[in-house]
């Protein structure tokens, strides 16, 4: 799995992209199935935001998560990103 991070309105972290990396490993179970993920982290109007697209065998799936805090949001972004995977993935096993 390839992961890209771009940053918006705001300065590069290497402390961030660590962290996007750490919890983007999460979902490396599910092998093969996920091609890529492009993550996009901005600051707007003192919210952070954090959206993530993936790739996934025939389809591209999207979330976008909002807090007050980066990491907040990427946490969230994350959680939401594995629910869609795994939902997406048991749907073409029951096709």
């Amino acid at each position: 799995m390839q992961i890209q991070i771009a940053f918006r309105h705001m300065e590069s972290s290497d402390a961030i992209k660590d962290y996007v990396n750490k919890k983007l490993d999460r979902l490396d179970r599910f092998g093969e199935f996920l091609l890529d993920v492009n993550v996009t982290l901005a600051q707007e109007h003192h919210r952070a935001q954090a959206e993530f697209v993936a790739a996934v065998k025939g389809d591209t799936l999207r979330c976008k998560e909002d807090a007050d805090d980066m990491y907040a949001s990427i946490d969230g972004g994350v959680a939401t990103l594995e629910r869609m995977v795994r939902r997406y993935q048991e749907q073409l096993r029951g096709r």
